[in-house]
């Protein structure tokens, strides 16, 4: 490095004596403006009249890598994060190693969109009637002989409703034979027409206000049980009624809840728990407690006009 320095040096100086000796007395020498090595290790000289000169190239060989310095001291330990505890208000305490602590701002977000709503879940088994309430004060002066017609003529209807099904169950071959389907759909139309027209009778019916909710809810038993006659005539449709819902409900209930009852077993009880005809009847057993609750508040009983 030294010799390619010194004769770089001597070079540079033989090229400035030679410029200010070619260029007379009576003219500016030319000069060095500025000299500096490229990236391919030549050095390039830049004269003050714009002219550029390439020196040769000056770069030395790679040298030694030199001894491995001293070790430097052990700087002091950091200090880390414990704990962390969340305050329950949007902020959070850090608990450092060195026995310090810090409290976040509150970094709760913004609150997000609505999500959609789900889908609606089963419908789940009807719960037993609660106890009765108090009987309420009587309402306005109403005709009591309005209501015993209102009760003579919709219960009328309901055994007329009976003895359909009593009939049924008698003509009915045996379930699950091909006579019994062929009898089915034979009988389906004639009984689903029977169900609405009497629909249509007890909603025509004169009713004091009193017993209205009672017609409401004789209606829509009625229409529970047609729209269920429609999809086919079941055995159910003659042996559950009002007087053994509540049984049969304690039956699927017993069933569903059950570990020891195998799963297929447990879901045709289940879907049994959902049946239109089922939920007439526990309507059907409601509006009667309720028909005669409010009879006794005339002196009435329901059960002397049976």
């Amino acid at each position: 490095m030294k010799i390619i320095r010194v004769i770089t040096i001597a070079a540079l100086s033989l090229m400035v004596a030679g410029l200010m000796l070619g260029t007379g007395c009576g003219k500016q020498g030319v000069s060095i403006t500025e000299a500096e090595v490229n990236a391919d290790g030549y050095l390039m000289v830049t004269l003050s009249n714009g002219e550029q000169l390439n020196a040769g190239y000056v770069m030395g060989p790679k040298g030694d890598t030199g001894t491995t310095g001293a070790t430097a001291p052990q700087g002091p330990a950091g200090v880390g994060i414990q704990s962390i505890v969340n305050n329950g208000d949007g902020t959070f305490t850090l608990y450092l190693t060195d026995g310090s602590s810090f409290t976040t701002s509150d970094l709760t977000g913004p609150k997000g969109d609505t999500g959609a709503t789900g889908e609606q879940g089963p419908q789940g088994l009807r719960g037993e009637q609660g106890p009765q309430g108090i009987q309420g004060p009587p309402g306005p002066s109403v005709s009591v002989d309005a209501i015993i017609d209102f009760t003579q003529q919709a219960l009328a209807l309901e055994a007329n409703r009976d003895a359909l099904l009593a009939d049924l169950a008698t003509q009915a071959p045996s379930p699950g034979t091909i006579f019994y389907d062929y009898w089915e759909k034979l009988t389906r139309y004639s009984v689903v027409l029977q169900f609405s027209t009497w629909v249509n009778e007890l909603i025509l019916l004169a009713t004091p206000e009193p017993v209205q909710p009672i017609k409401d809810a004789l209606v829509r038993a009625y229409d529970l049980e047609w729209q269920d006659l429609l999809e086919g005539i079941s055995p159910s449709c003659w042996t559950l009624n009002k007087d053994n819902v509540r049984a049969k409900l304690a039956e699927i209930d017993q069933i569903v809840n059950d570990p020891g009852v195998p799963s297929p077993i447990q879901d045709f009880y289940r879907e049994q728990a959902y049946d239109p005809w089922l939920h007439a009847q526990l309507l059907r057993l409601d509006t009667y407690t309720q028909w005669d609750a409010v009879l006794g508040q005339y002196g009435l009983s329901l059960a002397s006009y049976q």
